[in-house]
């Protein structure tokens, strides 16, 4: 009787899915889902890239760790970056600064382009594990994403961004 019970409870466990590598297709297919449009696939250093536009706001999709023929990949990251008009070299570091101090799924970093400073927001995903890669990744990101255009939009590193670390929420 005890090795029947031992059995059936081990049979109601549901253990983790394990992780898939991606591939470009796949990928490609859940940034699809997700409304990005205009994509362009790409290979840099090797590695399945993917550009495209996903809410009005041009992104670079970078697999990384492929293997074998069809370069299924372990690591993913989904970024965008968003000019920060008016915005000094300084003043973009203390805006990523204070967006990265936040309990956020993404990271954002500054740099310098020809036209003047820009933010861009990065999500990563490594599917190594129980993780796997689809449209709900691309959505958390796209929600990071929105907040993180409507900070700039309202004035980046001012009171926007204060209201946002005070109240959790812009």
């Amino acid at each position: 009787m005890r090795p029947a019970l031992c059995l059936a409870a081990m049979s109601c466990l549901t253990l983790p899915a394990l992780a898939e590598p991606v591939t470009m297709s796949d990928a490609k297919q859940a940034l699809a889902d997700s409304g990005a449009e205009a994509m362009q696939l790409a290979y840099n250093e090797g590695n399945p890239a993917i550009s495209g536009e996903i809410d009005e706001r041009a992104f670079e999709a970078q697999l990384s760790g492929c293997t074998g023929d069809t370069l299924s990949c372990v690591r993913i990251s989904l970024s965008a970056c968003l000019p920060l008009p008016g915005e000094s070299r300084i003043e973009a570091l203390e805006f990523v600064n204070d967006w990265n101090s936040g309990a956020k799924l993404t990271v954002a970093t500054a740099r310098e382009d020809w036209l003047g400073p820009s933010a861009c927001l990065r999500y990563s995903a490594n599917l190594e594990g129980t993780a796997r890669f689809g449209p709900d990744d691309v959505i958390l990101w796209r929600i990071d994403l929105e907040d993180f255009g409507q900070l700039i939009a309202d004035g980046g590193t001012g009171a926007a961004m204060a209201d946002l670390l005070d109240n959790g929420a812009p």
